[in-house]
């Protein structure tokens, strides 16, 4: 499926360089993708992650954390300092949640981190 001529439009069209789960719905763009954009939140609140390393995991840009994105939610954004493309495996440490999680202040970032679902 993701050598098909459909996939490798799609994602050079629709997505490339994009994030799939943050990216703003074009004005520009067919009915049928319009849709697919707009089915996310629905779509985030059935998906669980199961994080490992992390190293494929976008810290921002994917729904990993209890449904939410990071790059939308402002107590994450002012307690991490990391670029856009961070993966999670930045607060992994030997399978692990490191000192950037474990080290955090109460607040409700820290509780969702840390649910074991």
């Amino acid at each position: 499926m993701e050598d098909s001529m459909w996939v490798r439009w799609s994602w050079d069209h629709n997505i490339k360089h994009k994030q799939i789960w943050s990216m703003k719905v074009p004005s520009e763009c067919s009915w049928m993708w319009r849709n697919i954009l707009y089915t996310r939140d629905i779509a985030r609140k059935k998906i669980k992650y199961s994080i490992t390393n992390g190293d494929k995991t976008s810290l921002w840009h994917d729904p990993w954390c209890q449904g939410q994105l990071l790059c939308e939610n402002e107590e994450a954004r002012n307690l991490f300092l990391a670029p856009p493309e961070a993966k999670v495996s930045m607060l992994i440490t030997n399978g692990e949640w490191n000192q950037l999680v474990t080290g955090l202040p109460e607040c409700s970032l820290k509780t969702d981190m840390l649910i074991e679902d």
